[in-house]
């Protein structure tokens, strides 16, 4: 597969449901696959969940959260694209695709206030298959 068969997209959201006094820790960024369905009515397949994983962990780089998709809208430009936390972790749970991050003040007050309910996870796939081949950032 070419870099050129890959391209990106933001269209799951998923519900943040943040509890007491404390940003939640893991959050669900796919449903459980293999077939996934965004709200616009685009689709894909996740039929290997744990090579989406691995590749975060072979990437050996953290993934930004940020406001409203900034880091594609606005860091694509050149634009101040500040994270409101980072995605240390993956993890495969029964097929959805769940990420530890770590909230910095913004983001951790965002999701306390329910300023931002929902999660936009932004991934690569293949466009002929649009099979997800990796995790690349989530938006509030």
């Amino acid at each position: 597969m070419s870099t050129h068969d890959l391209t990106q997209t933001q269209a799951l959201a998923l519900a943040l449901n943040a509890e007491g006094n404390a940003a939640p820790e893991w959050i669900q960024l796919t449903p459980a696959g293999p077939d996934i369905q965004g709200r616009d009515g685009r689709a894909w397949t996740m039929t290997d969940p744990d090579a989406i994983v691995e590749a975060f962990r072979a990437n050996k780089a953290d993934l930004p959260v940020d406001f409203e998709h900034a880091t594609q809208v606005k860091g694509e430009k050149g634009d101040p694209a500040p994270a409101v936390g980072w995605i240390k972790e993956l993890e495969n749970r029964q097929g959805a695709i769940w990420a530890r991050v770590e909230w910095n003040s913004d983001g951790a007050n965002a999701v306390l206030t329910k300023g931002y309910r929902y999660v936009s996870p932004v991934f690569s796939f293949t466009r002929t298959a649009g099979a997800i081949t990796k995790m690349v950032s989530a938006g509030l």
